[in-house]
Order: C-alpha cells, then sequence, then structure tokens
C-alpha cells in the first residue's frame, strides 16, 4: 500500500483515489467493474485501487448492499 512520502507524491498514493472513488458512490450505487472503469484511468493501478477500496472499506466510507454485488457509499451521521 502506498501511502504519501517524500518517495511516493501524492498522485501515487492511495489516499489520492478516495476522492474519485467516493465523489461517484455518492452519486449513485455501482458494481465493482464499473466503478473501475469510471474511476481508473491508468490500468496499472488496478493494485493501488483496490487497496484504496480496502482502506475506504475499513473506514466505514463504503460498504456492499447485501445479497448484491453494488458498492455503496456510507454518508456521514
Amino acid at each position: 500500500m502506498q501511502f504519501p512520502s517524500k518517495v511516493t507524491p501524492y498522485r501515487q498514493s492511495v489516499i489520492s483515489l478516495f476522492p474519485e472513488i467516493l465523489s461517484r458512490l455518492e452519486r449513485r450505487d455501482m458494481m465493482l467493474p464499473e466503478l473501475m472503469r469510471d474511476a481508473l484511468s491508468d490500468k496499472e493501478k488496478i493494485n493501488l485501487f483496490m487497496d484504496a477500496l480496502d482502506c475506504l472499506f475499513a473506514l466505514g466510507r463504503i460498504e456492499f448492499k447485501k445479497g448484491t454485488e453494488v458498492l455503496h457509499y456510507v454518508g456521514r451521521d
């Protein structure tokens, strides 16, 4: 997992994908392939994209809807 540091610029870090992912899911729920196609312009960043999803899930910002394969944005209370 790449975090911003002196060696890793913000744009190449996992955190840089958070706004892209969250802004799309905030508008509407999406399936993973559709979200990947929309939010990921560089195919070489697939591992970084999956790490970003892991982080957002762990932070409680996204979730899978029960019984479906759809990702859902979890709004703030």
